[in-house]
């Protein structure tokens, strides 16, 4: 019981998440004009891509319907707006339109050009990160990291109780009933094998969507100083008026 309630306490917490990166994929398609989405798009297609192979781990294992459920909700609510903004798709199954794509090649052309414009770089100087981005990119990776210590929590206790299934003692009981009872056992260890290759896996996706974040963060940081420092620094042997 105590495994069962902490098992669906992670759940909660992973699909708030993904809900959390889901909103996040809809904020910056909102506010596709600002160059800085671009960088970000870039990383998060990976995740997609990271989250698909999971996803289809999962589903082919039978290993938890449940989280296949949720990945697989992330995967086809941000599809279409993934296809405006990569021309990859995160369902293989659900391909890009010939529209998505087109308005991709278009949105790209415009954003190769706005990150070389002055105007464009003093806006995102003067913003810096918006509030809405880092609430929501905050907010993933807190509940990813609530997701990855429950994860640490059932990996423990279902260790322990592994242990304990391997100490029970079967003497007192008559053959017919020690047989059920090993049968049992063995039921039991399967379903815990399973619930640890679970929760191996989901240390794995929160150590990706944590990686993912935190690097287009840095990377958008870094790309727009080096960019603003190019475009607005004086020339050798002038001054700033």
């Amino acid at each position: 019981m105590a495994v069962r309630e902490a098992e669906n306490r992670y759940y909660t917490y992973m699909e708030k998440a993904l809900k959390a990166l889901e909103n996040l994929v809809v904020y910056m398609d909102y506010y596709s004009k600002s160059s800085w989405n671009f960088i970000i798009f870039r990383k998060l297609n990976g995740l997609a891509t990271y989250l698909y192979s999971v996803y289809m781990g999962i589903k082919v294992g039978n290993i938890s319907p449940t989280l296949a459920e949720i990945l697989y909700k992330f995967l086809d609510n941000t599809r279409k707006i993934f296809c405006r903004r990569t021309a990859i798709s995160t369902l293989p199954e659900k391909m890009c339109t010939t529209e998505e794509i087109n308005t991709y090649i278009k949105w790209q052309s415009e954003m190769s050009l706005a990150m070389l414009n002055p105007k464009d770089l003093k806006q995102a100087q003067k913003l810096g990160f918006p509030a809405a981005f880092q609430s929501l990119v905050g907010r993933a990776i807190l509940y990813a990291n609530r997701a990855a210590k429950t994860a640490d929590l059932l990996t423990e206790e279902l260790g322990k109780q592994y242990l304990v299934l391997d100490t029970i003692s079967l003497e007192k009981l008559k053959p017919d009933e020690q047989e059920k009872a090993r049968r049992m056992i063995e039921d039991t260890k399967s379903v815990i094998l399973r619930e640890l290759m679970l929760m191996d896996l989901s240390k794995g996706i929160v150590k990706k969507i944590n990686e993912i974040l935190l690097d287009a963060a840095l990377e958008l940081g870094m790309a727009s100083d080096a960019l603003i420092n190019i475009m607005f620094r004086p020339p050798r042997g002038s001054s700033r008026g």
